[in-house]
């Protein structure tokens, strides 16, 4: 999830301290991320102890199920193991074997001439003349010729892509070739939230892939006082579908109070024809159609809201539609609330000179955030913390915690500083608004530039994050139990770091948000703060974003 480039800005380099020579930047652009594209990223949503439709706005929501009782979920130990394609869905797995490391097929049948001599010369390459060039798969690009089933280390994996490719089968890609016949998933009986909790944890998540090694963490390290919503990927290859049937099922058949989301990603229908409205109303039939609980508490999730959503009164409009029609549903629907994630601000960014007065005018829009209120449950900013921006060596715990909070809780403190005129954003935010962090290890540049980071620093940063938004919550009336973090399986790490690092994200999370949990308890089960201690050579805060502290 990305900041979607609009106007233009330059970066001239990094001055000292980290921050970022910027010129001719117009709205505020993810300064981190520069030059890059826009993944996708996701948002999850449910209503915060209502009843089973969760419907927003006073709605009691359809199915009578009582309260605490009617979101998330997961079958039994049935839902475990690899028969349900859970951990194998997208990872590569058996679909990217087979021919992935060879490379003659490619460059057969009509070699340049003077191949092989020894030179990969000009007019040769990898598919015409791969004895003197190499073979493509291996070289971190997708070629010509190349594919998820040929060379799935350059194009990835197949899972996931709407096709069941040779390869695959119900065991290693359920989402693709159907879930197997004796796989016996079932929903699981959603336990009630108990009395003792200090917050009513909502736990959201967004993951391009590998959310099945995530949902596993949490699943074996999870409160019982949190709603666990884990963001389900559109296909890759076709955007507007819905994932689906074999992955909603085997989330709600987890031990725990787990929800699976539907990516509804903006950029994709906005090339759709029809009104916003009806683009809504589609997508909640294309998660009947796949097998979306809404009852019992499975949602939808607008991935990658524009930023032109911030002073554009059409783009506005536009969003007001599609939320509505998220909501309702086709005629006779259970109404659900759902989640937006607003695309990304970048934490290096210092020029704040449109950014913060186009914030402010959003926030009076009081149309847009009353629409808002009906329609949505939660509302996240995707803010990615820098390891290179927070891991400042010699600084206290307290130092980091609210430096970090400056960066990801700064809409929520901006809202809270306003005058009268943003009374409606303000109290729509309040109870709605959470921070989407960063737990996406070794991501080259992209998605806080974690890449620069060992493993024991990534774990330390997720757990720092998470104290961060806890501690906040006790004395803000936001986040509450609201917290969010952004996953991926793709990345320089191993598979054995990556299953590191999300069981201590899980366990940052289960302890903070416990019947007895606290902020220091996201830094160890004890309370030191061992947990957090994460340390980057030259790092360097950046101290621009406490001017949203006051509202001029």
């Amino acid at each position: 999830m990305y900041h979607d480039p609009v106007g233009t800005c330059r970066n001239l380099g990094w001055a000292v301290g980290l921050v970022p020579i910027l010129i001719g930047c117009s709205d505020v652009l993810d300064y981190d991320n520069v030059g890059f594209g826009t993944p996708d990223a996701g948002a999850e949503g449910a209503l915060p102890d209502v009843s089973a439709g969760d419907a927003k706005g006073g709605s009691a929501g359809s199915g009578g199920v009582a309260p605490d009782a009617s979101v998330g979920g997961k079958a039994g130990a049935s839902g475990q193991g690899g028969a349900s394609g859970q951990a194998g869905a997208s990872t590569g797995g058996a679909a990217g074997t087979g021919g992935a490391g060879t490379g003659g097929d490619a460059g057969t049948g009509g070699a340049p001439a003077g191949c092989p001599n020894g030179t990969c010369d000009n007019g040769e390459d990898c598919n015409s003349c791969p004895a003197d060039c190499g073979a493509c798969c291996g070289n971190g690009a997708c070629d010509n010729g190349e594919d998820c089933s040929s060379c799935a280390g350059d194009c990835g994996a197949c899972c996931g892509n709407g096709a069941c490719d040779n390869g695959e089968d119900c065991a290693s890609c359920s989402d693709d070739c159907g879930a197997c016949a004796d796989a016996g998933l079932t929903d699981y009986p959603l336990p009630p939230i108990p009395a003792g909790c200090p917050l009513k944890a909502k736990i959201l998540t967004y993951a391009p892939n590998g959310w099945e090694i995530l949902a596993d963490a949490f699943e074996a390290d999870s409160t019982p006082c949190g709603d666990y919503f884990i963001f389900l990927p559109a296909p890759s290859n076709n955007k507007i579908e819905v994932r689906g049937p074999a992955a909603p099922q085997s989330i709600r058949a987890r031990t725990g109070r787990f929800f699976a989301m539907a990516e509804f990603h903006w950029q994709t229908w906005e090339g759709q024809p029809g009104s916003w409205y009806d683009k809504g109303v589609s997508f909640r039939q294309k998660m009947d159609a796949m097998g979306y609980n809404i009852p019992r508490g499975d949602t939808w999730a607008i991935n990658e809201l524009p930023s032109s959503v911030r002073s554009d009164p059409a783009v506005r409009q536009q969003v007001r539609d599609a939320v509505r029609g998220l909501y309702t549903g086709a005629p006779g629907s259970p109404p659900r609330a759902g989640t937006v994630y607003v695309i990304e601000m970048g934490q290096a960014t210092t020029n704040f000179g449109t950014y913060k007065p186009n914030a402010k005018s959003w926030m009076e829009d009081s149309g847009f955030w009353a629409d808002m209120d009906k329609y949505v449950l939660y509302w996240g900013q995707e803010t990615y913390t820098v390891p290179a921006l927070t891991c400042v060596g010699g600084t206290t715990v307290a130092d980091k915690s609210s430096h970090i909070n400056d960066f990801v809780e700064h809409f929520g403190k901006l809202v809270n500083v306003g005058p009268s005129s943003v009374a409606t954003a303000r109290t729509f935010l309040n109870s709605a608004y959470f921070p989407l962090m960063n737990a996406w290890y070794k991501n080259g540049d992209k998605y806080g530039k974690t890449a620069v980071t060992s493993l024991d620093n990534m774990k330390h940063l997720v757990s720092h994050q998470t104290y961060a938004a806890r501690a906040w919550a006790d004395s803000h009336l936001y986040p509450d139990g609201r917290i969010g973090f952004a996953w991926s399986n793709n990345g320089a790490g191993t598979p054995a770091e990556r299953t590191e690092l999300a069981q201590r994200l899980a366990s940052s999370i289960r302890w903070a948000y416990d019947i007895n949990g606290t902020a220091a308890k996201a830094c160890s089960q004890s309370g030191a703060y061992t947990w957090c201690q994460c340390d980057v050579a030259g790092a360097a805060f950046n101290d621009g974003w406490s001017t949203f502290e006051s509202w001029n």
